[in-house]
Parts: structure tokens; sequence; C-alpha cells
């Protein structure tokens, strides 16, 4: 698999196999990502876009457990400078995000599992990850990715 879409499937993955993945704004998703962390800058979406960055690093691996059947884990980090509003001043500023963090994407009839229901992450492979299900077969990086971001944002920032 040469470029990592912001969905794939579990059929895309090999059982063992490891992949690794270095993206920037050139992915078209990652470019989502990054104009919405720009939404408070005072600057032209070009401008915006042209001063700031997103870098992010995925590895992937997916395994076979008899409890847990098929499942994909995650590695990820995140490190974007983006531009936005100072909430004190209203001057533009520059902000950042960096994140590191491990997912456990699961077989959707997990998801209405009593021991997994009400769960936010997993222990699994002797460390916890975030847990997340897959839909219609696929996996959503780009949403958990997205989620983990926000979980981390600066809702107020000031400079």
């Amino acid at each position: 698999m040469k470029n990592l879409l912001g969905k794939i499937s579990f059929g895309d993955l090999v059982t063992g196999k490891d992949y690794h993945f270095d993206l920037d704004k050139s992915e078209p998703w990652v470019l989502e990502l990054l104009t919405e962390l720009n939404e408070n800058s005072q600057l032209d979406l070009k401008e915006s876009l042209d001063s700031s960055d997103i870098q992010i690093t995925v590895d992937l691996i997916k395994k076979n457990k008899p409890e847990l059947s098929n499942y994909i884990l995650m590695k990820a980090s995140v490190s974007t400078h983006y531009n936005t509003t100072c909430v004190k001043t209203l001057t533009p500023m520059k902000d950042s995000v960096e994140i590191k963090f491990q997912a456990c994407f699961l077989m959707q009839n997990f998801e209405s599992d009593g021991d997994y229901k009400e769960e936010t992450d997993i222990y699994v492979d002797n460390e916890m990850y975030e847990l997340y299900f897959e839909h219609k077969h696929k996996i959503d990086i780009a949403e958990a990715i997205h989620e983990q971001i926000y979980l981390n944002y600066n809702y107020y920032p000031e400079s």
C-alpha cells in the first residue's frame, strides 16, 4: 500500500505485516484537517495554508486473536503548526498541536458487545489503546486522527 487514504478496508492489510506512512498536507484528507485547524485565522485560506504545516506518522499492523478476531493496531503522531486568533487581543497568532496516540480498531460486531459497548480504550498486546470500531469493513483513520487532534486542541489560544 503506497498511500494512506482516510479510510481503509480490513482486507487491504495483510495480517502480521507492518505498514508505515509519513503524511503531510499533500494528502487531500490531511489538507482538510489543516484547513479546519486554520479556520480561525485572519489570513486568507491560501496564505494560512502556505504558512502552516502538518506532519502525521502512522504505523499499522493487522492482527488476529481468537477472542478479538481480526483487529488493527495503529500508532500515530501528529505535529501541526497553524494560524489562529488570540482570544484576548484578537490579534493573529500561531498555535500548534503535538500528539502521539495508539488506537485499536475492532470489528463492528464488538461495538454492541457488553464488554466493549461503553469502553473508550482497550488493553491489548500489553499496551493501552484508544478503542475504535470498523464500519462496513473499513476503518476511519482520518476520523480517529481528527478526534485526537481536537481532544488536544487549544480552544482559547492566547498570544
